[in-house]
């Protein structure tokens, strides 16, 4: 019931939760992004994510969602908590263009 997402393969169930200090495993953080109703954003996912690896190294996740009363798709992103200065930087970069 905590769970804010969850992935399923043939062999396991991972579960992305809020984080616990006491248990020393990897932490991300989130960011989200609201696409209008009718917007084009194929390929999005896949521009952004290439970015952002380019430019921080690091991998992301990527759960997405409808939300009718918000009017269209969004993207919750994930990414690792020590690289949240790197991501922070180039949203606000991307978000002058």
């Amino acid at each position: 019931p905590e769970a804010l997402a969850i992935v399923l393969d043939d062999t396991i169930c991972s579960q992305l939760v809020l984080s616990n200090p006491q248990v020393k495993k990897e932490t991300f953080k989130l960011f989200c992004i609201h696409f209008p109703d009718n917007a084009d954003n194929s390929g999005f996912v896949g521009w952004l994510a290439s970015l952002i690896k380019k430019e921080t190294g690091s991998g992301v996740f990527v759960t997405c969602g409808s939300n009718a009363k918000r009017g269209g798709i969004f993207d919750y992103w994930g990414y690792p908590t020590k690289i949240e200065l790197q991501i922070k930087v180039l949203l606000d970069k991307l978000m002058k263009s």
